[in-house]
Parts: structure tokens; C-alpha cells; sequence
């Protein structure tokens, strides 16, 4: 009988055993300090006359929810996130985010749309400079009456820069490990090498 190269922990079934496995304290602190980075958006809501946020620029995305994926959209209200996404996410959206999520069979913006009616939105943020044109005039153009868009240029952009301690000890801890993996390869290089 082969053996298998990847060991027993290298098939898929277990593969996704171990993905769906209880969060560990750093997974869970991290899941902790995005929700609170959302909360932190829902409450500048009112100052801004919004009643919700939609976010789709990935480095947004990924810093509010979690969610590493190329394709999805996050609808951020008090007390509410919902984050859109296609059924190729669907098992790494469960394992990346505590929002609320939606896998969209369809467009994005169908989803979105009947959100925004769901929960009778008027007033809906949006990033005017990272938005698709196509997305933003298929949303536009089918907003309930008395609903709009408003622009909302770079308020996630300058929540990103102040870094929590959490995350300036995960960047050190990064810098480190990659210095010290800089130094090894450099020890071994030889001239003449190929």
C-alpha cells in the first residue's frame, strides 16, 4: 500500500476537522478586536447621518470582519454586520468571520439590495474611490425610494493606522521571524551557487 507523503493529518476530511475545531484564546482575541473595530464604525454612524456602511474594498473588508476572500461586501449597522459573499467562500467565511453572512447564489448587489430593504436603510455610506463603478450603478439604480448612497472617503482607511498593542506585538513578532529567516538564508548562500 503507498503511503501517503502528506501524512495522515494531509487529507481533506481532516483537513477541515481541524479548520472547524474551536477557536483557540488568539483566535478568539482576534475575532474580539474585530468586532470591536466594528462597533467602533457602527457608533460614528449617527455623527455621519448614516444608517449603515457598506464596505467593499478588501483591506476594509479583511480589517473589520476578518475575511480574507476576494470577493464580498460587508453592511455594517448599530448592532448588526452582514457580510455578502459567493458560494466559493463559503467554508473560509465560517472560519474567518463572527459576522452575520450571507452567501449570495447570484450578484452581490441582489443580496445587498434586499437587505437594505429588509431593514428599511435610507441612508447607506459607501467608498466612493474603492467601489466598482458596475457595483455602484447596479446598487443605485435599484434603491428603494428614499433611499441613497453617500460617500464616505478614507474613515476605515484612518481606523487602520492606529494600530492596537495586539497588533504592533503581531507585527514585531512578524519582523522578527522574517529577519531571522533572512539571516539563515543569507548564512547559506554561497557564491557559485545555482
Amino acid at each position: 500500500m503507498a503511503s501517503n507523503a502528506r501524512g495522515t493529518a494531509g487529507t481533506p476530511e481532516r483537513a477541515v476537522a481541524a479548520r472547524n475545531r474551536e477557536p483557540g484564546p488568539a483566535q478568539a482575541q482576534i475575532a474580539g478586536e474585530f468586532e470591536a473595530r466594528r462597533q467602533t464604525v457602527a457608533a460614528g454612524l449617527p455623527g455621519r447621518k448614516l444608517d449603515a456602511l457598506l464596505v467593499s474594498f478588501s483591506p476594509n473588508l479583511r480589517y473589520l470582519s476578518g475575511f480574507t476572500g476576494s470577493n464580498g461586501s460587508l453592511l455594517l449597522l448599530p448592532g448588526k454586520s452582514i457580510l455578502f459573499t459567493d458560494p466559493r467562500y463559503q467554508i473560509q467565511v465560517a472560519q474567518e468571520t463572527t459576522c452575520q453572512v450571507k452567501i449570495s447564489r447570484g450578484a452581490l448587489t441582489v443580496d445587498v439590495l434586499a437587505a437594505i430593504r429588509r431593514l428599511g436603510l435610507k441612508r447607506i455610506g459607501y467608498e466612493p474611490a474603492r467601489m466598482t463603478c458596475d457595483f455602484f450603478e447596479s446598487l443605485k439604480s435599484r434603491l428603494p425610494m428614499r433611499a441613497s448612497l453617500m460617500p464616505v472617503a478614507g474613515w476605515v482607511e484612518e481606523l487602520r493606522m492606529v494600530k492596537s498593542a495586539d497588533e504592533i506585538a503581531r507585527i514585531r513578532r512578524s519582523v522578527e521571524t522574517n529577519s531571522q529567516a533572512f539571516e539563515q538564508a543569507v548564512a547559506r548562500v554561497r557564491t557559485g551557487m545555482k
